[in-house]
């Protein structure tokens, strides 16, 4: 599992997960379509630093999740969750009860028969109209999930 963040005072936890359905304890990582018409993945990450903390609220974020395909086949963007930090809150969690911080419910049409590695990329954004981001970022790779009709 890879775990990067610029600057430092922002922590990403190893946490990539997937919930299925929806708000129950993280899957097996296998996805049966004809069981399963959506799954739910969230990743955490955390503010570390007096500084970064002091400033929570004054962010807008921007979590991008991805689907890569191992063999042939197309890699999938799942989808994209946008949020305001929450101030004197510096983790924005992945575990259970998941409360909308970071989670993206995906339908299970989106991905063909395979296995997957998920992957998420977190920005941040100033609160200006249009946004501009924030040299602050984090990316998470991993679990693995087997998608089957």
């Amino acid at each position: 599992m890879t775990l990067q963040s610029e600057p430092a005072d922002l922590k990403v936890t190893p946490i990539l997960s997937v919930f299925e359905p929806p708000g129950n304890t993280p899957s097996n990582l296998v996805i049966r379509r004809s069981v399963t018409p959506t799954f739910l993945v969230a990743m955490e990450f955390e503010f570390v630093s007096p500084l970064a903390i002091s400033l929570l609220g004054s962010f807008k974020y921007e979590i991008r999740y991805f689907a890569d395909i191992f063999g042939p086949g197309a890699d999938v963007m799942l989808g994209t969750v946008r949020k305001l930090t929450v101030p004197g809150q510096p983790k924005c969690s992945a575990t259970l009860p998941v409360n909308q911080e970071t989670g993206l419910t995906v339908p299970s049409s989106m991905l063909a028969d395979g296995v997957y590695r998920l992957s998420a990329v977190v920005t941040f954004l100033t609160l200006a109209t249009p946004p501009t981001p924030i040299a602050m970022t984090a990316f998470a790779e991993g679990p693995a999930i087997q998608v089957m009709p």
